[in-house]
């Protein structure tokens, strides 16, 4: 028996595919705009082509700037996930966990301008100059919360049993950590690292207060090419930082079981 429609059942939908429409139109537009044979941005596109993805990958400034900001991410994520894990482990133990738990990821509650503006403030009344190091510390502060978030649920979950029987026969804290706990919140671990590189990569906010010249991420040379250039190129390279996020994000939904974690 086919079920009836009601007026609320519509009105849903309806709202669901508005919000739908209204988060992918922008990224549709850019998309569109990227095979446009014109030598600027416009939509619907004219022609199509690939030229602007010849330019983004013959561009010695744009593939700079891309492994750059991959080498950054990808550092980071490893920074980050060392000390988010085991923050978030001391977190589960704790008897205080709620108060912890909010204490550790309210960085994340923070504008992201008022975390970069208050680290370079801390950086220049210590005299450090800035560099990469400055830089990486800056990307590890963000995105440590996403990580120590979504591994909080991971051990929340974790039967704490394993463990026991682990250290019962005889292996040591340490070693049942590496290889009992670690590898039972894979998923965790899997999501959690892939969230932190896709934060880092795209962050802007941060990394424009803490980078030089000779460190310029991805999103800031978008940033600035924005300022003085329509060129479709910036299109092509939107594109392509749309594409790796949607690949990053097919992985964590087909390996790690991410709608479980949150």
């Amino acid at each position: 028996m086919k079920r009836k429609w009601t007026l609320s059942d519509i009105l849903l939908r309806l709202a669901v595919l508005l919000i739908i429409i209204f988060i992918l139109a922008p990224l549709l537009v850019i998309i569109g705009a990227s095979f446009t044979e014109t030598g600027h941005l416009i939509f619907p596109p004219r022609g199509f082509t690939l030229d602007w993805y010849r330019n983004y990958f013959n561009d010695y400034g744009w593939m700079e700037a891309t492994r750059i900001s991959l080498y950054m991410a990808f550092v980071s994520m490893l920074c980050s996930m060392v000390i988010g894990t085991i923050t978030a482990y001391s977190i589960d133990r704790s008897r205080r966990r709620n108060f912890w738990m909010s204490f550790f990821v309210m960085p994340i509650t923070i504008p992201t301008v008022v975390t970069g503006l208050a680290m370079l403030r801390f950086y220049v009344a210590l005299d450090v100059e800035r560099g990469f190091l400055v830089l990486l510390s800056g990307h590890v502060v963000f995105i440590t919360p996403f990580v120590i978030r979504t591994m909080c649920a991971s051990f929340y979950r974790f039967n704490v049993s394993i463990e026991e029987v682990s250290l019962t026969l005889g292996a040591n804290k340490i070693k049942t950590f590496l290889l009992v706990t670690l590898p039972s919140v894979k998923s965790g671990l899997i999501a959690s690292s892939f969230f932190a590189f896709i934060v880092s990569f795209g962050n802007l906010a941060i990394s424009i207060f803490l980078t030089t010249a000779r460190f310029t991420t991805l999103p800031i040379k978008i940033y600035t090419q924005t300022r003085y250039s329509s060129d479709p190129t910036l299109a092509a390279v939107s594109t392509f930082v749309v594409l790796m996020s949607v690949i990053i994000m097919f992985i964590i939904e087909r390996k790690s079981n991410a709608e479980n974690l949150f």
